[in-house]
C-alpha cells in the first residue's frame, strides 16, 4: 500500500493531539504546520499537495472555514479531517461546526482514522472518500457499507479479513450493554460470555475482554486488578468521553486499547479482530 501525503495543521504536540497523531507517520508522509500560513506556504513554496488535511483544532473557531477553503483551492482533491479537543464537545449543539468535514474528537482517532486512511489509499469507497457535499449521515452509512455493517473488512494491513472464532469475556453491570456487546461478538464469529462482578473470573481460552466502566475512579482501579488477574489477555477499556488525563490513567491500569463511548460497533469490530489476532500470534509463538 502507498501511503498517503498528510498535512496536519494546527499544535500537534498539544497532550491530546500527540499520541493520536503518532500512529499515522510510519505509513504516510506527514508534514505538520502549526497555522494556516505556513500550511501555505509548505503547499507553495515546496509543491506540496496533501492527500488528507488533518485540522486539529483545540478549540471552537481555531481555525475558520474561509481559511480551510483557502487551502482547499491549492488542493481541491484533498479530504479535510477535524481532530478535535476536549473543548470542541458540544460544538456541533451549540456551536457552528464546519459542513463537509469528518469530524473525530481526540479520543475516538486511534480506532478510526487507521482504516479510513487505510481504504483511501487502496481507492475504496468508505467514509472519507465521500464527495465534501456528504452530510454526516452518509458518512455513518458508508462507514457500515464499506465494512460489511461490521467491520470485517481488510482494514488494516495486518489484520484477515476472515472470522475470528474465539471467546470475548464482556464485563459489563448492564444488561442492555451486554446485549449489545454480545451481538457484535458473535457477528464477527465469536461466542461471548457476560461477567458480572459478583460472578468469578473463568479467562481459560478468552482472545479478548471487554471492561465497560461506568466512569467513576474507582473503576480504574478495578481495571487495574481485573487485567492482573487475567494477563496476557488483552483488555478493551469502554470509558465515556474520556479526558487526556483518564486516557494516561487507563493505559497505566494495564488497557490494551481505549474505546469511547458513544462509539461505532465498526470500532469495536476492529479492535477485536485487532486485539485477537495479534493475541493468537503471541500465544502461537509462545507454545
Amino acid at each position: 500500500m502507498a501511503g498517503l501525503a498528510i498535512l496536519i495543521i494546527g499544535d500537534a504536540a498539544r497532550s491530546e493531539f500527540e499520541e493520536p497523531l503518532s500512529t499515522i507517520y510510519a505509513e504516510h508522509e506527514v508534514h505538520c504546520a502549526p497555522d494556516v500560513e505556513t500550511a501555505r506556504a509548505l503547499m507553495v513554496e515546496n509543491s506540496f499537495t496533501p492527500d488528507v488535511l488533518v485540522v486539529a483544532q483545540a478549540f471552537p473557531n481555531q481555525f475558520t472555514e474561509t481559511e480551510i477553503e483557502e487551502l482547499l483551492r491549492l488542493a481541491p482533491l484533498a479530504r479535510v479531517v477535524s481532530l478535535l479537543g476536549a473543548w470542541c464537545e458540544g460544538e456541533s449543539r451549540s456551536g457552528k461546526p464546519w459542513p463537509s468535514t469528518a469530524r473525530l474528537y481526540w479520543h475516538q482517532w486511534p480506532c478510526r482514522v487507521k482504516r479510513q486512511l487505510f481504504q483511501l489509499a487502496e481507492g475504496r469507497k468508505c467514509a472519507w472518500s465521500l464527495p465534501l457535499t456528504a452530510t454526516e449521515e452518509e458518512q455513518l452509512l458508508a462507514e457500515f457499507e464499506s465494512n460489511d455493517g461490521h467491520g470485517r473488512s481488510l482494514i488494516t494491513s495486518e489484520t484477515a479479513s476472515e472470522q475470528h472464532p474465539g471467546l470475548v469475556i464482556i464485563r459489563t453491570h448492564s444488561r442492555e450493554t451486554w446485549e449489545l456487546l454480545s451481538m457484535a461478538c458473535h457477528t464477527l464469529g465469536f461466542s461471548a460470555v457476560w461477567q458480572r462482578d459478583a460472578s468469578p473470573l473463568a479467562a481459560k481460552g478468552a482472545q479478548v475482554i471487554i471492561f465497560d466502566s461506568g466512569g467513576p475512579e474507582e473503576e480504574i482501579e478495578r481495571l487495574k486488578c481485573f487485567v492482573g488477574e487475567i494477563q496476557p489477555v488483552p483488555v478493551i477499556a469502554l470509558w465515556s468521553f474520556p479526558r487526556i488525563e483518564d486516557y494516561r490513567k487507563l493505559q497505566a491500569a494495564g488497557a490494551a486499547a481505549i474505546l469511547s463511548k458513544p462509539f461505532l460497533i465498526t470500532d469495536l469490530s476492529w479492535l477485536l479482530i485487532k486485539l485477537s489476532t495479534s493475541f493468537s500470534a503471541m500465544q502461537s509463538q509462545t507454545s
